[in-house]
């Protein structure tokens, strides 16, 4: 049984790096692609930012749609999707209009990560949900690093546009691989309870205080390198 769920974890941290490639790989090349385009500055913010937005907006309803539905290996597989079908459409399409939704697509894929940290973190025993946590945030650099070294070096030899397949690509083998993890099915809990839960969680300052503090944490590495 230990065999099994020491499986399932690395299977679940190569997935969770596949998933920062997917999103991130062709970051450092996408601002001078978008100018070759001849688009505007204030139309290349607005599809760069699309992202963000997107995945700022659909975060929370994409927690409580995974613990209503008590499948968020569906959550994640529907998430990898998006990037798995827009970046090609962008790699034989190159438009300002095609480039804005596959980033809209990018931010749905990026909005699943609480989930990806909540079905984590239910591997491990409750005493180890720290310890859990924090080796699944070692995907997030890692999976970057991977995934702009091997776009850099495909974007070289095949053009700034390869890149995108270099995204669609892992999110492919992201997906294929979730068909061979084991899901920890949550508990049914009654509509009642769940609405109560995101009642308290929404009115405690604490969760606000957190929330602002982490926004500004995050501010650091995305200003650094984007």
């Amino acid at each position: 049984m230990k065999a099994l769920m020491r499986r399932d974890v690395l299977l679940f941290f190569i997935i969770s790096l596949l998933f920062f490639v997917s999103i991130h790989a062709f970051d450092p090349f996408l601002a001078p692609y978008i100018t070759s385009l001849n688009v505007e500055a204030r139309v290349m913010g607005v599809i760069i930012g699309a992202t963000g937005l997107a995945s700022m907006l659909l975060r929370f309803p994409t927690g409580i749609l995974s613990d209503r539905f008590r499948s968020r290996k569906r959550i994640i597989q529907v998430g990898l999707l998006f990037t798995l079908l827009a970046w090609p459409v962008v790699y034989l399409w190159p438009t300002p209009e095609t480039l804005f939704i596959a980033k809209i697509a990018d931010g749905v894929t990026s909005a699943t990560w609480v989930v990806y940290n909540v079905m984590f973190v239910a591997y491990f025993p409750p005493l180890e949900a720290a310890a859990a946590v924090a080796m699944l945030s070692v995907t997030s650099p890692v999976g970057t690093f991977i995934g702009i070294s091997l776009a850099g070096f495909i974007a070289r030899h095949f053009g700034p546009q390869s890149s995108f397949l270099v995204a669609s690509s892992a999110a492919l083998l992201a997906l294929l691989l979730t068909f061979f993890i084991r899901e920890k099915r949550p508990e049914a809990i009654p509509a009642e309870q769940r609405l109560s839960a995101v009642r308290i969680q929404l009115r405690d300052s604490s969760v606000w205080y957190l929330g602002g503090l982490c926004a500004l944490v995050m501010m650091v590495p995305f200003a650094t390198r984007d």
